[in-house]
């Protein structure tokens, strides 16, 4: 509310702030507030919830995909990569709401990395993979297995494996393996730093 002193305006009026500088009687808008008890739209809700459930699946993986999914040309960080991904091929709208598919899921982007994968046992607590290479292998070619308790919010990587050795044995940690873990693989040349598409291996209920 404004006051008349001394022949001019001082305060508010609707939108309009009148005040005196220099001698001046000046005038400005004034924006009014938003009001934050307005409902959201059901487009906007429906919105909101996709990418919360889009959040949620990746921030446990944010420093892994940081570089596996972080394209060549650097037009965008490996996070929003990862999300585009999810959100295109990944995300399942439900009657109880969106959730995440892991399989799904591409936890590294590149070329291709097919293994024939032989073997894979769990055996207290230790994974093990045996693998036969279809393609020419490399000294410099890396297997890395990633294990993530999604209820748990937890993930696990393993260093890079020599591929050539067609062998890996993983001792996963207790809390991986509290309830269900879904496991991936990727290829990574340990000089170029190139990753290959990541691989769903499946889902271990312990």
């Amino acid at each position: 509310m404004a006051i008349m002193k001394g022949g001019r305006l001082y305060g508010r009026v609707g939108d309009q702030l009148f005040y005196v500088r220099n001698g001046v009687q000046c005038v400005r808008s004034v924006k009014k507030k938003a009001n934050n008890n307005k409902p959201i739209s059901e487009l906007r809700a429906k919105q909101v919830a996709r990418m919360k459930a889009v959040m949620r699946f990746l921030v446990p993986l944010k420093s892994i995909i940081y570089n596996t999914c972080r394209p060549y040309n650097d037009r965008m960080t490996g996070m929003n990569r990862a999300v585009q991904q999810v959100l295109r091929e990944a995300l399942v709208d439900s009657e109880a709401g969106p959730y995440v598919d892991p399989a799904r899921v591409k936890v590294s982007r590149g070329g291709p990395g097919d293994l024939h994968l032989e073997t894979i046992q769990l055996v207290d607590g230790r994974l093990k993979l045996q693998w036969a290479n279809d393609f020419r292998v490399s000294n410099h070619q890396q297997l890395f297995l990633l294990a993530y308790n999604v209820e748990q919010e937890l993930v696990q990587l393993s260093e890079g494996h020599p591929l050539s050795d067609k062998e890996l044995e993983v001792a996963l940690q207790d809390v991986i393996l509290e309830g269900t873990f879904h496991l991936y693989y990727y290829l990574s040349d340990r000089l170029s730093k190139i990753y290959s598409e990541s691989k769903y291996v499946g889902a271990f209920l312990v």
